[in-house]
């Protein structure tokens, strides 16, 4: 299996396709990262609160509130550093400067915690193996390719 990521792919499709890389089964392949957004965030509306705080009404705005951390299997956090592609190819997205969870004011850092037991999927040495060619092979096309040499030229 193949799962194409860019920098725009953030939370559920990065913990699928880190999912997919931990347990060997997929080769993921995109630009240099994913977005890095390990977290997950409430959005809840003010005003519902103000009544217990004072008898006036008026629109108090919204707050949101990260109230949780996605990991992977082997212990890391998706947060700020994403999912690194196992085959890389030029994008548009490379000149992109403010695209990315690490690029927002305040984004938690990332870490760790301990890595859970898990079984590797049956073909993920043989996808092991074979992943240099396939790295190779695909550089290849890439050099070879008139489109993405005038990608890298517009870049």
């Amino acid at each position: 299996m193949i799962v194409m990521t860019n920098l725009f792919s953030a939370s559920a499709s990065e913990i699928f396709a880190a999912a997919m890389k931990d347990y060997g089964r997929a080769v993921i392949v995109g630009d240099k990262k994913t977005h890095g957004k390990g977290t997950v965030q409430t959005v809840s509306d003010i005003d519902r609160f103000l009544p217990f705080f004072t008898a006036q009404s008026f629109k108090g705005g919204t707050v949101k509130l990260t109230n949780a951390k996605f990991y992977r299997i082997n212990g890391e956090s998706t947060q700020l550093k994403g999912v690194i592609p196992d085959i890389t190819f030029p994008d548009f997205t490379e000149t992109l400067e403010n695209v990315g969870e690490d690029k927002l004011d305040y984004a938690l850092q990332w870490d760790t915690v301990p890595p859970r037991k898990y079984t590797l999927f049956s073909g993920a040495e043989h996808l092991k193996a074979i992943l240099p060619e396939l790295q190779k092979r695909s550089q290849e096309r890439v050099d070879k390719s008139p489109v993405f040499q005038a990608m890298r030229q517009d870049i």
